[in-house]
């Protein structure tokens, strides 16, 4: 089952309908942008694969259908979350990490692997930035909005079987925070992209550090600390963010 279905059924199609209140007002089309760019960007680069072609990313039309998938300013802007925001959300989810798989992964005739990713981080190092940042703030508010969701559910509702999708979702959160940290903690990055990255391990860190283990904060306080001193620019918002790891109590 995936983690679609897990949150969703008719029945609750229908709970978040009468219930639940309305959709903030840019979010669902912000989503309906974002997936009707990331099937543009599919096509693209199935395109380039049978040309035996590296994509370009920086030029129109390819370069708009990034920042629609991967939207920090309309993100940025949503109001509070909300339990009727989770549909639009997973959309949006959806769209971002078939934008980011392609992103990393991508190698005209293969299957992309770890040579691939290394060199698509190098050649496409800013959308890879863009695309990682976003992933943190959106997955971020998906935590956020997950509880809200489950609380508005009717008891007989909020079974095991969505409390396990949601458990999930969190650990692949934090499975993107410790893999974030670890690429900051082992390569120089340009100063503005690990400005970037590192200002979204900051700014999220309230949403995952609760879903973390005693072990898990331990190496992310030492991989921000190894961060901080390859990635000098980024090292405020990094220090920022470990000091917030060491204020943590479960």
């Amino acid at each position: 089952m995936t983690l679609k279905q897990t949150f969703f059924s008719v029945a609750i199609a229908c709970t978040i309908a009468l219930a639940a209140p309305a959709f903030a007002s840019d979010g669902p089309q912000s989503a309906a942008a974002a997936k009707a760019s990331a099937a543009a960007l599919v096509a693209y680069t199935e395109t380039a694969a049978k040309n035996g072609e590296r994509p370009n990313y920086t030029t129109a039309p390819i370069a708009g259908h990034l920042k629609r998938i991967f939207d920090l300013d309309a993100l940025a802007a949503l109001p509070p979350e909300k339990a009727g925001d989770i549909e639009w959300l997973l959309d949006w989810g959806d769209s971002a990490n078939i934008g980011y798989k392609i992103l990393v992964r991508y190698e005209a005739g293969k299957d992309g692997g770890p040579q691939s990713a290394a060199r698509n981080l190098i050649d496409h190092e800013n959308e890879i930035s863009s695309g990682l940042s976003f992933t943190l703030r959106l997955q971020s508010r998906m935590a956020r909005t997950g509880p809200l969701f489950m609380e508005s559910l009717p008891p007989e509702q909020r079974t095991d079987i969505r409390k396990r999708g949601f458990e999930g979702y969190t650990r692949q959160l934090v499975g993107t925070v410790l893999s974030t940290s670890g690429m900051l903690a082992s390569m120089t990055m340009k100063p503005g992209n690990a400005a970037v990255i590192a200002a979204s391990l900051r700014d999220t860190a309230n949403a995952w550090l609760p879903y973390t283990t005693a072990d898990e904060r331990t190496q992310l306080a030492e991989l921000l600390k190894r961060s901080s001193t390859v990635n000098s620019e980024a090292r405020p918002a990094l220090d920022t963010a470990t000091a917030t790891i060491s204020k943590f109590r479960n």
